[in-house]
């Protein structure tokens, strides 16, 4: 999985571009994300009355969360870049980047694991 960075037009605006490869699975999405940084701020400096009113500002905080279904992915670079274009501009060389990351890992052999932890019996 990659993520990028993109300078915000709205400085309240925390924004990021990438690519996923579903946990390793055969499918594969480009994505975007737009935060409320400001709401993001009342969240971690714990100013909400309740649960109910926390959960409200996490979902207003996400203001775009686009290709995190993995049954319906971003496949095409200038797709997920119209989508974020009233947030930022994916830069020219971001850009190649995630292509470059869409073409490493759409090579990669579909795997459950990414990386092979070893088990060890700590009970004996």
């Amino acid at each position: 999985m990659s993520r990028y960075s993109l300078a915000p037009i709205n400085p309240n605006h925390e924004i990021a571009v990438g690519f996923d490869r579903a946990g390793g699975s055969s499918g594969a999405t480009f994505f975007g994300q737009v935060f409320d940084i400001e709401i993001q701020d009342k969240i971690e400096s714990g100013e909400y009355a309740n649960d109910e009113e926390l959960d409200e500002l996490e979902e207003s905080a996400n203001i775009l969360v686009v290709g995190d279904d993995y049954s319906q992915p971003i496949t095409n670079i200038d797709e997920i870049e119209q989508i974020i274009a009233p947030y930022a501009t994916i830069t020219p060389d971001i850009k190649q980047q995630l292509l470059h990351d869409q073409q490493v890992e759409s090579q990669l052999a579909p795997s459950a694991f990414k990386e092979y932890v070893p088990l060890t019996n700590k009970f004996r």
